[in-house]
């Protein structure tokens, strides 16, 4: 299975979270200050969270899981269970992930999946991640 994506400025993760009106301004934080605004020619070293990495890969496998065992039925609950995860290199505003997720084991009840980010042919993060699904 393979996701693309993109990382954008208006990320909440860049700015702070949603909903609280903070954004990053030349002085620090700023009440005022739009999303949209802060982008890597301002801000070159503002790093996307390797936790989000890990919940990009784990939407991926989700699909992957939904495709190979739940097709049309009943929709499942998905839980993320335990993940191991290495990081190799840091992605900011502007790069594009590209995910891939290969499945170790897929049973009614979870999977089993690895999943590699690449940032160009750059190794970003490598993960094994245990997902549950609940009826």
């Amino acid at each position: 299975m393979a996701a693309v994506k993109n990382i954008t400025a208006d990320e909440w993760s860049i700015h702070g979270e949603r909903g609280t009106g903070y954004g990053v301004s030349d002085s620090g934080f700023s009440a005022n200050r739009k999303p949209s605004t802060v982008d890597r020619t301002t801000y070159p070293e503002q790093n996307f969270p390797e936790v989000l990495m890990i919940e990009a890969a784990a939407q991926a496998a989700l699909v992957l899981y939904h495709v190979t065992k739940v097709g049309d039925g009943p929709r499942p609950k998905y839980f993320l269970g335990k993940t191991k995860a290495e990081y190799f290199s840091p992605v900011v505003v502007g790069d594009q992930l590209a995910i891939t997720v290969k499945a170790n084991k897929i049973a009614a009840n979870g999977a089993v999946v690895e999943a590699e980010i690449f940032v160009g042919d750059k190794l970003a993060a490598k993960m094994e991640l245990v997902l549950g699904v609940k009826y």
